[in-house]
């Protein structure tokens, strides 16, 4: 419950219900990258990974954002917009 006693809806918590401590799941992912043998990639890279996925696949902007949870949309199209190779040839 935060200060006003409104229940706090976090998306990673621990069996007890408790906040997981923030390095928890960078630190699962490593695990997970190590034991499939897959690409180098932080946990936060994914983020820019689905983000360039979705631009490739003709997402509108505004979804992108609002899925980022970003209140401006430049920062969405500056920071996220990788472009593939494949996307530069087919422009």
């Amino acid at each position: 419950l935060d200060k006003d006693n409104n229940p706090i809806n976090l998306l990673f918590v621990k069996s007890n219900g408790f906040p997981s401590h923030p390095d928890s799941m960078s630190n699962r992912w490593k695990e997970i990258v190590k034991r499939f043998n897959l690409p180098l990639l932080t946990f936060h890279g994914l983020r820019h990974t689905y983000a360039s996925y979705m631009i490739s696949k003709n997402v509108n902007f505004k979804i992108i954002q609002e899925q980022l949870g970003h209140t401006d949309i430049k920062q969405t199209l500056n920071t996220y917009s990788h472009l593939t190779e494949q996307d530069k040839i087919k422009a």
